[in-house]
């Protein structure tokens, strides 16, 4: 932890470890690589996101307690897009 916090690295281990993340750093094909996998996540995260409140709106939408219009304010849906699900 005293590494991530000082990036100071006493032992031969934390050096080699200090070495490499700093060969990754520099090397453009790996940070490439990061950037689009992380990007890929955000992505898919998102898209989570998004699939889970369709499925709660539709729940919601189904039991008839809400009006469309509350459903979209607390979804960000519009009502058209409950109404489509």
């Amino acid at each position: 932890m005293q590494y991530f916090a000082t990036q100071e690295h006493e032992s031969a281990k934390m050096k080699r470890i200090h070495d490499l993340v700093e060969q990754y750093r520099k090397d453009p094909i790996t940070k490439k690589a990061y950037m689009t996998l992380e990007q890929e996540l955000n992505i898919r995260y998102k898209k989570g996101l998004s699939d889970k409140t369709k499925e709660l709106a539709k729940a919601l939408r189904d039991q008839g307690k809400l009006t469309l219009a509350e459903i979209a304010s607390v979804s960000g849906l519009t009502p058209e897009e409950i109404k489509a699900l």
